[in-house]
């Protein structure tokens, strides 16, 4: 029995306090830890900004280095080359000193000749190298300068913070920006003190902490500046460079933001997995409990039958048992008295029993009455009759068998547990029931058993015929289940009105089953061919057009007039005219397929439907047909029997039922006309053609 610990008081007071002391020890530790926390990750955010601030600021310096060291190496070099050419000097003058001491040569022209050689020596170009080597330094400043900035705009201080140079100008070197960068940032103020924020940053690199604090506005709400935003600077006096970095307040605050909410998801799934865990701990716990009280409240309000199903092996369990003990020795107590008042009860139950079944007996019965109503073949007239053994007879088994055209037996259903016991094959035509239409009893060890299929042995049956009035249609075999000793005749006395009421109704039903299916085949069937009548031509040739306008497709018709007709009936009497159109009309049934309709359309015509047909398979049609019924043998009648056919093809000829058919009659009016024993399509029928009806 499960119990429900909602509804315990002890239950809701214990988890509710578990509820409150965890929920108060949660917010206490979350004001005390989470708080420093958020503080601590803030203070590391701007920690951050400010590394990455020096970061860029030791490149730059160390860029600056490196031009510094290249341009002292470079001048080096160019002095060191100035002292070779100082030696190339001395040595070409020692030179030219013998020539000149000689008498051959003057001191003004090698004095012309030193000059010239020293100039080709590149001695009046050192002013041209150090413009250039100016030029070079410019230049790879301005390469540093290039790659710091693809730099900058790539670096980022938490989601969009980032970092720029502007010089001592208030020239903005590097921004993220490019309509910023490049042009003077001297007037671009800070909303709180109103002064040039250039100014301020120039001002805070000579800060030990370098730190601005301002409002600005966002690029998702520009024009607004309400958000704080803090930076921090350096100054690079070898470029003469201010070095900024700038981050808004509330993104070095988002970790700490994201760090609660991580902290709240999974203080939240410990209170759950508590809350969960508490539950079902005091399950354990108080559910017991309460179930023993519930059994003593029930004992006390003088249920003696309550007891405690706990099955445990501690102190819970020691008090159930006792309990239990307890019970049962006050229910012995009472037993007796109850004992008594069960005998006299019994009886009044048996009778309301009785009552019972009589009531759902005639339930059943109205029901079957209701099933045989919308029954529409004797198959289902049986399964209802099935149906109905099977509500009244739970307990028995039994089978139906229905007759076959050859008035044979078949199985039709069965039913029941013990129905194996009986034997597979079905009575024979040789069984009393079904030879005499009335019911038999088989008792098992009798000398007389009717028929063979009541020869089951220890089997105790019922056979009831079901009859109409001129015919046998099948017997109902019941099995009664039945207990050791019991008098098997009494059992089938009592079974055997009930069950033939039940066979009776279903008798009535098969009756008038068999009686509406004659009467709907003469309805729409000519009794001397077998065909279908001209009623039944019209409806399905309606129902091929309404198909083939809904799919598409052709609809053939084919229209027969037996020639000579009129004479057969004069020359051989009415007779032999009823089997030329007899053996005309059992020719057509064997000649069709299954989905093509033959119908007698009045007096010695006839008419096919073809689904599906076109202009050459309904001329091939047409021609057997019209060849087979030559062939024709009627005994008594010494001449041929022909035919001429009209054919016609929906849509082509006709747009509904009757201008096909009169598609086709023209055509066989015309078929007429010309001679007779030949088909004529509708195509082939002039326009302007009348049908004119031939004399024979």
């Amino acid at each position: 029995m499960e119990y429900d610990v909602l509804k315990s008081k002890l239950f809701l007071k214990t988890y509710a306090g578990i509820i409150v002391c965890v929920l108060a020890f949660t917010g206490v530790s979350y004001l005390s830890s989470v708080p420093w926390l958020r503080n601590l990750l803030e203070r590391q955010e701007e920690s951050i900004g400010r590394v990455v601030l020096d970061n860029v600021y030791e490149l730059a310096s160390s860029a600056h280095q490196e031009i510094q060291a290249w341009q002292e190496s470079a001048l080096r070099s160019r002095r060191h080359e100035r002292r070779n050419l100082l030696q190339l000097v001395e040595t070409g003058i020692d030179r030219l000193e013998t020539p000149i001491a000689a008498p051959n040569l003057n001191a003004g022209v090698a004095t012309t000749q030193l000059l010239e050689s020293i100039r080709h020596t590149g001695y009046e170009q050192d002013n041209d190298y150090v413009d250039n080597l100016e030029e070079e330094v410019a230049a790879r400043k301005a390469i540093f300068t290039e790659r710091l900035r693809r730099h900058l705009h790539e670096t980022r201080i938490a989601d969009s913070g980032y970092l720029f140079v502007f010089d001592g100008d208030h020239e903005m070197v590097i921004h993220p920006n490019p309509n910023i960068e490049g042009t003077n940032v001297r007037d671009l103020l800070n909303p709180i003190s109103n002064r040039s924020l250039s100014s301020e940053l120039m001002t805070a690199a000579d800060t030990p902490d370098g730190r601005v604090v301002y409002k600005w506005d966002k690029p998702s709400d520009p024009g607004n500046y309400i958000y704080d935003k803090v930076s921090w600077v350096r100054y690079l006096p070898e470029f003469d460079w201010y070095i900024a970095s700038s981050v808004y307040r509330d993104e070095l605050q988002r970790t700490g933001d994201q760090l609660t909410a991580r902290i709240l998801f999974i203080a939240g799934l410990i209170l759950i997995v508590t809350f969960i865990g508490a539950y079902f701990f005091l399950c354990r716990i108080i559910t017991p409990i309460s179930r023993l009280a519930e059994t003593a409240t029930r004992v006390g309000d003088g249920e003696l039958s309550a007891s405690s199903d706990i099955d445990r092996n501690d102190e819970i369990g020691i008090l159930a048992k006792a309990i239990n003990t307890m019970i049962a020795r006050l229910r012995d107590q009472f037993h007796n008295l109850e004992h008594r008042v069960a005998e006299r009860t019994t009886a009044l139950a048996q009778t309301v029993r009785s009552l019972e079944d009589r009531s759902r007996e005639n339930a059943e019965l109205t029901s079957m009455g209701e099933r045989l109503l919308s029954c529409s073949s004797e198959k289902q007239v049986f399964a209802a009759v099935t149906r109905t053994s099977q509500a009244l007879f739970p307990h028995d088994a039994g089978r139906a068998y229905l007759a076959d055209s050859n008035g044979q037996l078949q199985l039709s259903a069965q039913w029941g547990d013990n129905c194996h016991h009986s034997r597979d094959d079905g009575p024979d035509p040789s069984c009393s029931a079904f030879r005499l239409g009335k019911a038999q009893r088989h008792v098992p060890n009798a000398d007389d058993s009717p028929c063979r299929h009541c020869q089951d042995e220890g089997v105790t049956s019922l056979c009831i015929p079901l009859r109409t009035e001129d015919a046998m249609i099948g017997i109902i075999k019941l099995i009664p289940a039945t207990e050791r000793g019991e008098d098997m005749t009494r059992v089938l006395g009592n079974r055997q009105p009930l069950m033939t009421t039940v066979v009776e109704h279903a008798a009535l039903t098969v009756t008038n089953l068999r009686l509406r299916e004659r009467l709907h085949q003469q309805s729409i069937k000519d009794s001397l061919t077998g065909l279908f009548n001209r009623r039944r031509l019209e409806e399905a040739l309606a129902n091929e057009i309404s198909r083939v306008q809904r799919h598409g497709g052709q609809i053939g018709i084919v229209m027969l007039d037996v020639d000579h007709f009129k004479r057969f009936n004069d020359c051989y009497g009415h007779d032999i005219g009823d089997k030329v159109l007899s053996k005309v009309g059992e020719l057509l049934g064997r000649t069709v397929r299954r989905e093509d309709i033959a119908c007698r359309y009045g007096g010695e015509e006839f008419t096919l439907i073809i689904p599906e047909a076109d202009t050459q398979g309904l001329r091939a049609l047409a021609e057997l047909v019209r060849n087979r019924i030559e062939t024709l043998e009627v005994p008594g009648l010494a001449e041929k029997v022909t035919v001429s056919a009209g054919t016609a093809l929906y849509p082509t000829h006709g747009h509904d039922v009757y201008s096909l058919l009169k598609a086709a009659d023209i055509a066989l009016y015309q078929a007429k006309q010309t001679g007779r024993n030949r088909i004529v399509d509708a195509d082939e029928v002039p326009p302007e053609l009348t049908p004119k009806a031939p004399s024979g």
